[in-house]
């Protein structure tokens, strides 16, 4: 079996700005001749807004921004273990997100 090897794609957001680059290892087989990739999916960092916080494996109960709260599915989505906001958040905003396990 041939030595596998490393993959990165980087991706840009629509300001230009390259995002964190994905790396992956891919086994090129024993002759070297059938490596593939197959990407069904990408969820960028960016998506919707400006900001995004990995929350990992919790419900959120609320979100609120300089003390306003904020509507799900309008100012905020949770995806899997990412929040998104919809808005960007400037230099003194004040965020608070309430979860449970």
């Amino acid at each position: 079996m041939a030595k596998g090897r490393t993959v990165t794609l980087t991706f840009k957001n629509s300001a230009g700005t390259n995002l964190p680059p994905v790396s992956f290892v891919v086994n090129d087989g024993e002759k070297g001749d059938n490596a593939h990739i197959q990407v069904t999916s990408i969820i960028p960092t960016v998506k919707g807004g400006e900001v995004s916080f990995n929350i990992g494996n919790v419900v959120v109960l609320s979100v609120q921004i300089n003390g306003i709260t904020q509507p799900q599915g309008y100012a905020y989505t949770v995806e899997g273990a990412t929040l998104y906001l919809a808005e960007a958040l400037k230099n003194g905003d004040f965020i608070s997100i309430e979860v449970t396990k």
